[in-house]
């Protein structure tokens, strides 16, 4: 007849190592992952003696830019080229027209009235641009996944050198997004293949190239 302790199911040996094992091993993994990533990462802003980053400096030195023709209410004083179809669109804005008593205005609706604003078309110059938005894009993303992996390290307490060049990697592209031109401008949400820019002006070119090889 078995006593009790007869019954008594043998210990697993090595059983209450095996969560932390696997969890280490899970560590291990996600460090190396994203070091091969980091090492991409820097290699496409160091190669060719850090092409990558002058290829920013050069796009904030000149960035590309567009005429645009926009229409703003202005003081009939201050108007450059309004037009009749401007004027009947005027007549219809809050607090564009007076009632008046001068010679030279005109009469409608009863009384005569006078323009105290007016729509004026003018031109300018606009820096807000697919390829200047697709630039800040890539930063901001880029920025997005640095943080991400450092975040990541450190809660694996990987290795401080690797952690350390992440964050130092983000803090040179956060300098670069925080430039008044990127900063500014909102983003993109998919990528335009058909921009001529992006196609043919080398500085943009190289920036779209680098986001195909991030893409992989």
């Amino acid at each position: 007849m078995m006593s009790d302790v007869d019954r008594t199911p043998p210990l697993e040996v090595g059983g209450t190592d095996q969560a932390p094992n696997r969890q280490e091993a899970r560590d291990r993994g996600l460090e190396s992952s994203i070091t091969a990533r980091i090492d991409l990462i820097m290699d496409l802003f160091e190669d060719d003696g850090g092409e990558l980053w002058r290829v920013f400096e050069r796009i904030l030195d000149a960035p590309h830019s567009m005429l645009q023709r926009r229409s703003e209410l202005v003081p009939p004083s201050e108007a450059y080229d309004v037009s009749a179809q401007l004027l009947a669109a005027s007549m219809l804005e809050p607090d564009a027209l007076a009632l008046t008593t001068r010679r030279g205005d005109f009469h409608a609706r009863g009384g005569k009235w006078r323009f105290l604003r007016v729509f004026d078309e003018r031109n300018e110059v606009t820096c807000d641009t697919v390829p200047n938005r697709f630039v800040a894009t890539f930063l901001r993303t880029l920025l997005r996944e640095l943080r991400a992996h450092g975040r990541d390290l450190e809660r694996i307490q990987a290795n401080p050198n690797l952690l350390l060049d992440v964050r130092a990697l983000a803090s040179r592209i956060e300098g670069l997004a925080r430039q008044e031109l990127f900063a500014s401008l909102g983003s993109l949400y998919e990528l335009p293949h058909d921009n001529l820019v992006l196609s043919h002006d080398p500085r943009y070119r190289r920036v779209m190239l680098a986001q195909l090889e991030l893409l992989g």
